[in-house]
């Protein structure tokens, strides 16, 4: 989660310097921290790193239940921790963000806001909370097909 809210915030607060930041670099920045999470990672954990694929794995292939919520505990606090470090370093720079917005009457928590760099949120036209949702589940759905496909490679290797 590091590398990728780091990169947001780089680019929220750049508010659209190109050398500082871009949807581009955002892009990059989650591909390889989470490329290199599961290349780290892989061999203790499995490779999953968010609550939904813990879940799926654990009704679908077996993953064992009584591992389940020690995963999505150390799920959650890795992110919060992600967070924490991310707020003491830009520190200065939210609050000069707040006040900005404070200051033209623009809200805190939103799209485009020192909240969106921790969490997605809609943007205002968007109010089909429906389709958000499919698009989640879509993601999170190709993401488990992605471990499907990749047990059924190793397989396949042996062979």
């Amino acid at each position: 989660m590091y590398p990728g809210i780091a990169a947001t915030a780089a680019f929220t607060f750049s508010e659209g310097n190109a050398g500082l930041g871009s949807v581009f670099t955002i892009g990059w920045a989650y591909a390889i921290g989470i490329a290199f999470a599961i290349i780290t990672c892989a061999s203790t954990s499995g490779g999953h790193f968010s609550p939904s694929i813990t879940i799926s794995l654990a009704v679908w292939q077996g993953f064992p239940l009584k591992k389940v919520p020690m995963y999505i505990f150390a799920q959650i606090i890795g992110a919060v921790v992600a967070g924490l470090v991310l707020m003491g370093q830009y520190h200065e720079q939210f609050v000069a963000f707040e006040a900005k917005l404070g200051a033209v009457g623009l809200p805190m928590v939103g799209a485009k806001s020192p909240a969106s760099i921790l969490a997605p949120f809609p943007a205002p036209e968007q109010t089909n909370l429906g389709w958000l949702f499919f698009i989640e589940w879509f993601v999170d759905s190709f993401l488990v097909s992605l471990r499907f496909l990749s047990g059924w490679w190793m397989v396949a290797k042996m062979y």
